[in-house]
C-alpha cells in the first residue's frame, strides 16, 4: 500500500518515525494512511497533505488517550 498511496518520501518518513516512536504496528500505519486519505478527500485536494497526515495522527493519539482513560477507570472500579 505504501507504494501506491501517493505519499512523498518525507511524508512516508514522518509516518514511519511517528509509528516507531509510539510503538504502533504496520497495521496502524496503514490505518493512518487511510484516515489521511479520507481527510484530504473531505478537504477536496488532489493529494495527501502534511496537514491531513498530522490530523490523522492527532485522531489516533486522541483514540489512544481515550482507551487509556477507559482502562484506568475500569481498573479503579474493580
Amino acid at each position: 500500500m505504501l507504494a501506491t498511496c501517493g505519499l512523498t518520501d518525507q511524508q512516508n518518513y514522518l509516518l514511519e518515525t511517528i509509528c516507531f516512536s509510539n510503538k504502533w504496528s504496520n497495521r496502524t500505519l496503514v490505518k493512518l494512511i487511510r484516515l489521511a486519505r479520507a481527510i484530504y478527500d473531505l478537504e477536496e485536494v488532489p493529494y495527501i497533505t502534511e496537514a491531513s497526515i498530522e490530523e490523522a495522527i492527532y485522531w489516533k493519539q486522541m483514540a489512544d488517550l481515550h482507551q487509556d482513560a477507559q482502562r484506568i477507570h475500569s481498573t479503579s472500579e474493580s
